[in-house]
């Protein structure tokens, strides 16, 4: 391979590499300042959305209310819905929009270059993508679960310190200590389950990358170069 990739790089091979270094500093440039919009979106959904909900709390039946402790409606508005709405902004541009219209640039470079480097690219994205989607579906159910736990247990706190009196008055240190305790371990739990997944996807997605992505173009590049049916250059320029 290392005989085949200091070969003379042709003049076209060169002009192609600085188009597409171009390109994405263009790209860049242009993408800093949409995450911009972004974050004008962000913010304008933000509040429409505590605006709804203050509006159908102070709104709602007292047999709707009695259900939906104070505490817990406190942490929807101030905690919750900034960590849900920032999906929108700075996910949505990092992980979203950023990488479909950086990905969309760089198969068109490729398929000029290259229409078999090209459909192995398109295949190990599509391969990195599906290995980043594992244990997605559990994830959500335990982040789901865990905003429970974590309400019923900000809920318990602010009944602690709201009758704090009451609590040493009939001795009930003992009973609340278990309830809090019994939050704290199922929080531990369920975060501890999380980060277990989160490492599992992280490793699927490395390997797929560095391991089956860089292997199969090396390859693939070896022997279209043995053959003659391709430029090695252009598979480091696809690398």
């Amino acid at each position: 391979i290392l005989n085949i990739s200091v070969q003379k790089v042709d003049v076209n091979t060169l002009i192609k590499l600085l188009f597409y270094i171009l390109g994405i500093i263009l790209f860049s440039f242009g993408s800093s300042f949409s995450l911009v919009g972004f974050t004008f979106i962000e913010q304008k959904i933000q509040r429409k959305i505590r605006q709804d909900m203050i509006y159908a709390y102070l709104n709602s039946t007292e047999n709707v209310t009695s259900f939906i402790s104070q505490t817990e409606v406190h942490n929807r508005i101030v905690m919750d819905i900034p960590k849900c709405i920032r999906l929108v902004g700075y996910y949505m541009e990092g992980w979203v929009y950023a990488p479909i219209l950086s990905g969309i640039f760089s198969l068109v470079i490729l398929f000029i270059l290259d229409k078999y480097i090209a459909l192995l690219t398109l295949f190990c994205a599509v391969l990195n993508l599906y290995s980043s989607k594992l244990f997605i579906h559990r994830q959500r159910d335990l982040k789901e679960d865990l905003v429970k736990e974590k309400s019923s247990y900000f809920t318990l706190t602010q009944e602690c310190l709201d009758g704090s009196t009451e609590i040493k008055i009939f001795s009930l240190q003992e009973k609340f200590e278990k309830k809090a305790l019994f939050f704290l371990i199922n929080i531990k739990e369920k975060v501890s389950l999380n980060n277990l997944y989160e490492a599992l996807r992280d490793t699927l997605t490395v390997f797929s990358t560095d391991c089956i992505t860089f292997i199969s173009l090396l390859l693939l590049g070896y022997l279209g170069a043995q053959k003659g049916i391709m430029d090695f250059s252009n598979i480091m320029l696809a690398l």
